[in-house]
């Protein structure tokens, strides 16, 4: 597994609190991670409370076929955490990260494997 950290300044104006809401909120954080994502479906969870939520994301490949894949989603009291399976014609990836503010940065750190 490779882990690699991505540290980002949070602009002047933004407060913790406006930036945990967006990270709790999940149709924008799937918009995120899944920019090409042409639909999403809760399987499990409740996006308004505390638990783990995951999502069966169907995006397009280059290739014009659809795959369908799990995100989950973990909202924590100064983050999130993210997990994403999806399987390749090489094989299944695991891509989790935790995002964090922490003092004036956002710090996202993501490891990425082979199942």
């Amino acid at each position: 597994m490779t882990t690699t950290s991505i540290v980002t300044n949070i602009p002047d104006g933004i407060t913790d609190e406006m930036l945990l809401a967006v990270m709790h909120t999940h149709n924008i954080m799937i918009e995120c991670l899944a920019p090409d994502h042409r639909a999403s479906e809760l399987r499990s969870g409740d996006p308004a409370g505390e638990g783990p939520c995951t999502y069966d994301i169907t995006a397009t490949t280059p290739v014009g076929t659809n795959m369908t894949y799990p995100l989950t989603l973990i909202k924590r009291s100064d983050g999130l955490d993210s997990c994403v399976e999806p399987r390749t014609p090489m094989g299944s990836l695991k891509i989790a990260a935790q995002w964090r503010i922490k003092g004036e940065q956002l710090v996202e750190e993501i490891t990425i494997g082979l199942c």
